[in-house]
């Protein structure tokens, strides 16, 4: 999760969820996103207490190009292939790749 903050003082919370290309969503987890999201905003039915105040929500994942495109992923705002944040973001790896159990 990370914010912006406008000028006015309006924050914008980015709600950011990452899978791995072909990593599965667990049941519910798209569906919370934006749930999580405005209760986080509005500090109404679940405060975590570690999440700034904001005034606006964006569910964003991040995950594989071919997943983009598929109905699990529908309920985030944004979905970002890894292809497209390649392009955009400065040292973004090629093909991120899960740790095995041996590599953590």
């Amino acid at each position: 999760m990370f914010f912006l903050e406008a000028v006015s003082g309006r924050r914008l919370g980015m709600h950011v969820e990452f899978k791995h290309a072909g990593e599965p969503l667990l049941p519910g987890q798209a569906e919370g996103y934006p749930l999580h999201a405005e209760c986080w905003a509005a500090r109404r039915i679940h405060d975590p207490g570690t999440v700034l105040p904001h005034d606006d929500w964006l569910p964003v994942i991040f995950c594989g190009d071919a997943e983009t495109q598929k109905a699990a992923v529908a309920p985030f705002d944004r979905q970002i292939g890894h292809g497209e944040a390649g392009r955009i973001v400065p040292g973004y790896p090629r093909e991120p790749r899960r740790l095995g159990p041996s590599l953590r």
